[in-house]
């Protein structure tokens, strides 16, 4: 009795309402902290594995939720939510409050006005000194790029956001976390950011040397296409396939 949805046509909110359970017993993947957000907003009990829940880290001893560390306990509390009104209706209410207390709109708006005030006033007072350098390799001025290669910082930043991809990384699961960014992780919109001192036209009219090596790495078929005779060049295959496709091409400024 398991279906399986592509897609979901009209309001969303229809779906929640007619499930009395959302599961989310993930063993590693990124993406899957937005549906479980919102199912608490939409008051549906969850039940989720601990990797899943780490993502919020929550604990059993919060009572958000229902999360299983094993098969068995995972099975218990389908069965408990689904068959205890009382287990229901109190998992339901726990989700609500912490939404409401951690997804507040004022909150995050008050957040980010703070960083930009005071990012804008350092720019402003550096400037009315004259001496930019001060702000070399800083937040205001480093500029943070998708990358399209492994990086130190990238993976340390991905490692953070997604505890469950970093479990998955020392099981072997996946090479590394770059690996799960360039294969799942940007499809489900996850940022995997490496800092860029150098300026890139991120749309060329023409081919080059680095976006020629970049590209051939990023899309190791398309180098293979190359190799074969298929295309002239990955800039040939960018050209006429790649950009359409959201594929990126980059050459120095």
């Amino acid at each position: 009795n398991v279906v399986f949805k592509e897609s979901v046509e009209g309001d969303i909110k229809e779906l929640y309402n007619s499930h009395r359970i959302f599961i989310a017993p993930h063993l590693y993947g990124a993406g899957i902290q937005f549906k479980v957000s919102e199912a608490f907003s939409f008051g549906i009990p969850t039940v989720m594995s601990k990797f899943t829940a780490d993502a919020f880290s929550l604990t059993p001893d919060h009572k958000v939720g229902c999360i299983g560390q094993s098969p068995i306990e995972l099975k218990n509390c389908i069965i408990n939510i689904n068959g205890y009104e009382g287990i229901w209706d109190r998992t339901r209410k726990n989700e609500l409050k912490y939404i409401r207390r951690t997804h507040k709109r004022a909150d995050a708006i008050k957040v980010w006005e703070n960083v930009i005030d005071v990012n804008l006033k350092r720019i402003q007072d550096i400037r009315a000194e004259g001496d930019t350098h001060k702000m070399e390799h800083s937040l205001v001025t480093t500029k943070f790029n998708d990358a399209i290669e492994p990086c130190p910082e990238g993976e340390k930043h991905y490692n953070i956001k997604n505890p469950d991809v970093k479990e998955a990384v020392k099981e072997g699961i996946f090479e590394n976390s770059w690996f799960h960014y360039h294969h799942h992780g940007r499809f489900e919109g996850k940022r995997y950011l490496c800092f860029e001192y150098k300026t890139y036209i991120e749309d060329p009219q023409e081919g080059c040397p680095e976006g020629e090596e970049k590209y051939a790495k990023q899309y190791p078929d398309v180098k293979d296409a190359v190799e074969a005779g298929i295309f002239e060049s990955s800039w040939d295959h960018y050209f006429q396939f790649g950009k359409e496709e959201g594929n990126k091409y980059l050459c120095l400024e």
